[in-house]
């Protein structure tokens, strides 16, 4: 009997698990941009506060940076916000909204290879740089972090219309 409700045991641990799979929401491309340009603002912002008792203290240029892209920042986050209400209601966007900026957040509270030197100087940078070089650093810097899970069949096909 035990030999026989293994194999049964793992089937429905992988029929469970396939369902919990498929109900994960996946997002287009362009959405799953936008949520990675906000997650590098995110993870400037946590690395900023991490580094303000430091010699390398960049809070003021990570307030230049948000100054200089807040425009940017506000049509990023109500895209986000535009894709999450289309599977509920305005009020649970902005509940999954908040979720995947605490994934993003604590992502970034993570030890990083980058000393506050190197974050400060590429806030500095980033600062300055116009809004196709911040979403350039944000798809180079954050490879494999993303909070939003990208629609595999919509990826393929935005990178085969390139």
């Amino acid at each position: 009997m035990f030999r026989t409700a293994i194999p049964f045991i793992a089937g429905v641990a992988l029929l469970v698990s396939s369902a919990a799979q498929a109900a994960t929401p996946c997002f287009a491309p362009t959405i799953a941009h936008a949520a990675k340009y906000q997650q590098l603002d995110i993870m400037l912002m946590v690395n900023s506060l991490r580094c303000r008792t430091t010699a390398d203290d960049f809070q003021a240029d990570y307030d230049t940076f948000r100054s200089a892209h807040r425009a940017e920042m506000g049509q990023k986050i109500a895209a986000v916000l535009t894709a999450f209400s289309q599977r509920g209601t305005a009020a649970q966007a902005r509940a999954e909204l908040e979720q995947a900026r605490t994934v993003m957040a604590n992502r970034a509270a993570q030890p990083t290879a980058m000393s506050c030197a190197d974050l400060r100087q590429l806030t500095i940078m980033l600062a300055a740089a116009p809004e196709d070089k911040v979403a350039y650093a944000a798809d180079v810097l954050l490879v494999g972090t993303l909070a939003v899970e990208v629609c595999p069949l919509e990826l393929a096909e935005a990178a085969l219309a390139r």
